[in-house]
């Protein structure tokens, strides 16, 4: 694994980060698109068959269908290392190429233009519907807060 290839995919800009994890802009070589990349921390990978049950969780999730949740192409694991016990694991997106909720807060902010509260419900209301789907597919999927967890943080910087 080098610093700036994850298998097929070329990593591009950083995007974000939160507690477990760092979202990257990448080129999938193999389709010919740019995606996100999701790539897990290691520290988060630490609990007992994390490996086994992210992958079994993720492929529910790459069932996930929401106009407003970025479609999971992939998961992803490589060894950091030949015969290393250590794996770089990552979560492949749909890319969207658009202002970040945070871009758009503070561009409207140095304008002095202070949102309206029939704005805020514009600019949200997509977002709370994503995560009411999300937990709602969580609870019938029985999944973990294993994976759950890998969600749990989302800045307003990959709000698009």
């Amino acid at each position: 694994m080098s610093t700036s290839h994850l298998g097929a995919y070329e990593l591009q800009h950083h995007l974000a980060s939160d507690p477990a994890s760092d979202m990257w802009k990448a080129f999938d070589r193999e389709h010919h698109r740019f995606v996100m990349l999701k790539l897990l921390r290691f520290d988060v990978q630490r609990a007992p068959h994390f490996l086994p049950d992210f992958l079994h969780e993720a492929q529910h999730v790459k069932s996930l269908t929401h106009p407003h949740i970025a479609s999971v192409f992939d998961v992803i694991t490589l060894r950091t290392q030949p015969e290393s016990p250590v794996y770089a694991v990552a979560l492949v997106t749909e890319y969207v190429e658009d202002q970040s909720l945070a871009e758009y807060l503070q561009a409207t902010a140095r304008q002095g233009v202070f949102l309206q509260p029939v704005e805020m419900v514009r600019l949200l209301a997509p977002l709370a519907s994503a995560i009411d789907y999300m937990h709602q597919k969580a609870l019938f999927m029985e999944l973990s807060t294993l994976l759950l967890s890998c969600w749990r943080d989302i800045p307003p910087s990959i709000v698009q």
